[in-house]
């Protein structure tokens, strides 16, 4: 791990996978949430709202990520990079091809792996404080308990709304 290299894949590997199992968790228990507090009629009403929000904010997301990206990433490429190779900012920015044709541990490398590892920091910022509210707005959720008597109860009133109107006609 000394040359950063395997360290970094493994720090993003792990990130990732990180990411990965809290979404699931995360996903997984707000949807049966939602759907909980809700009659039976509103659940598809409920769910597709649902995805349509996780939709929105991962496209908001997505797009502040992208601003923050092609606002620093060109300027940290401009300020680091040795004379000779600033004029090759543009094309190392545009193309990770292009950055990893340096040698490592030449100085044009290190000043794209230097540019990069800062971006990636800055949105790893932006992507902790946009998830700082949702851990505290976690604690504050009703606690929803699911058993098969909430399931055979709302049976049982369906039931009864059923031989009520049978009797009625």
């Amino acid at each position: 791990m000394g040359d950063g290299k395997t360290g970094n894949e493994a720090a993003f590997v792990t990130a990732k996978s990180l990411i990965g199992i809290g979404r699931g968790f995360y996903q997984t228990a707000a949807q049966v949430s939602v759907q909980a507090v809700v009659s039976r009629q509103e659940v598809s009403v409920v769910t597709a709202v649902f995805f349509a929000s996780m939709s929105i904010g991962g496209a908001i997301g997505t797009s502040v990520a992208g601003a923050i990206w092609r606002s620093n990433l060109p300027r940290k490429l401009s300020e680091y990079l040795p004379d000779e190779a600033k004029g090759q900012a543009k094309s190392i920015f545009g193309s990770i091809v292009v950055a990893q044709k340096y040698p490592v541990g030449g100085s044009v490398r290190m000043a794209i792996d230097r540019s990069y590892r800062e971006s990636q920091r800055l949105l790893a910022i932006a992507a902790i404080s946009a998830l700082a509210p949702m851990v505290v707005i976690m604690f504050f959720l009703k606690n929803v308990h699911l058993d098969e008597r909430q399931t055979a109860k709302e049976e049982g009133e369906r039931e009864m709304g059923e031989q009520k109107k049978g009797d009625a006609e």
